[in-house]
């Protein structure tokens, strides 16, 4: 194990200790990350078993991981920035920003192998596009979209190809919550409408002024932080795990000519530990302010009305698990939860997880934010999950809320 030095542990943190080393023992992951802070403050941060299977080399603290669609918190911050600024409006239509999005219809069905698209009953905006329900799917959970892929011989998200977006939607507009590509196209607005690339953005409006240097949208020019970078491993058949060179690229892509903004991003548990912080911190981590608070209080509301999560069905067993996320709501960014779980974080908590099984959340009534790190697939894994779930409960007893005792 490797561990954060610390001068004494409480009882609290020798029993993550403890879940941590069973959980890799067992078999349950290969290695974690684990952190736990408050919003001044690193807590608990802990590395167990290895980063590369094939090499034995120990995970570390310092570790990077492809923290996968954990991106679409940094592309949501960013994009309230710029609406803070008066550059970007959440009710504009994104046609009239990106021209070429207006022009795809609603897959329904195959005639054949060809597709079936019913016409657009009204257009999506920038704010369908952050709650997820512009209609827009993603391959890996939807059976029909991933037909139409294959059919089409549309390449993938893993080809870096920017026509690998040319997809129809998958849902009529705000009628639905589709976990999909919105965030990808959320970029291509940024892009347009400031003239700058989404990897520029990030760093000059978010990373740079949080002294966030262990994250990057592009990695494979920067080979310490390759050696630092924690192999994929997936499950196997009999239950174990095989290292891969697994990656957010198809093999040979030396550049994409476009980076999503959905889940680009390479990052370590603390370095991104900094945008949990600015939330817990209403948009102000030390003596940086990014947002007025009321505008992060829009990551941890309803952004979707009566809509609801519901099953996400996957379409592609190898990379992710089905979910089953009934009863949750997603906000301008996060997934939140609108009632309380027993042993859990609290209502209106909010967070979101990475596609290699990297999860989050930050609960604003105890005061405290935590993340898991694997790098596993499939997504969704149930052992992963269970660890997941039992890293939150110890952290949340740990953490209990605050009652007042006076009469």
């Amino acid at each position: 194990m490797t561990s954060a030095g610390r001068a004494r542990s409480a009882p609290w943190q020798d029993g993550l200790d403890e879940l941590l080393a069973s959980a890799v023992e067992r078999g349950a992951v290969p290695g974690a990350v684990a952190v736990v802070a408050d919003a001044d403050s690193v807590l608990y941060l802990r590395a167990v078993g290895v980063a590369d299977g094939r090499t034995g080399r120990p995970l570390a603290t310092d570790a990077v991981f492809r923290i996968a669609s954990q991106t679409k918190l940094a592309t949501a911050l960013l994009a309230l920035t710029l609406v803070e600024d008066g550059v970007l409006d959440l009710a504009a239509p994104v046609r009239d920003v990106l021209p070429e999005f207006g022009s795809r219809g609603v897959l329904t069905g195959f005639a054949g192998r060809a597709p079936v698209l019913e016409q657009t009953r009204r257009t999506a905006t920038v704010r369908d596009l952050l709650t997820h329900t512009s209609g827009l799917g993603y391959d890996t959970w939807h059976p029909g979209l991933r037909r139409f892929h294959e059919t089409n011989r549309l390449p993938g998200l893993g080809s870096g190809l920017r026509h690998c977006l040319d997809a129809p939607l998958v849902a009529q507009p705000t009628e639905s919550f589709h976990y999909g590509t919105s965030m990808d196209w959320l970029g291509l607005v940024l892009e347009r409408l400031t003239g700058r690339s989404i990897d520029a953005l990030l760093h000059e409006r978010l990373f740079d002024p949080l002294g966030m240097r262990d994250t990057w949208c592009w990695i494979k020019d920067d080979a310490a932080a390759l050696a630092r970078t924690a192999a994929v491993h997936v499950r196997l058949a009999d239950g174990g795990w095989l290292a891969t060179d697994a990656d957010y690229w198809s093999p040979g892509v030396r550049r994409p000519e476009f980076l999503p903004a959905g889940h680009c991003l390479y990052a370590t548990a603390v370095n991104f530990l900094a945008l949990q912080q600015l939330l817990l911190g209403g948009g102000q981590r030390g003596a940086v302010r990014m947002l007025p608070r009321d505008r992060v209080d829009a990551l941890f509301t309803n952004g979707i009305g009566g809509l609801d999560v519901g099953r996400i069905p996957t379409a592609d067993p190898a990379a992710s698990a089905p979910m089953d996320l009934r009863g949750w709501k997603w906000s301008l960014g996060l997934l939140v939860n609108p009632i309380e779980r027993a042993g859990l974080r609290s209502a209106w908590s909010a967070g979101w997880a990475g596609g290699f099984n990297t999860f989050y959340w930050v609960d604003r009534t105890r005061g405290v934010t935590a993340a898991l790190y694997t790098a596993t697939l499939p997504f969704y894994d149930p052992a992963v999950l269970d660890l997941y779930d039992r890293f939150e409960r110890a952290v949340c007893a740990a953490h209990p809320v605050e009652t007042d005792s006076n009469p």
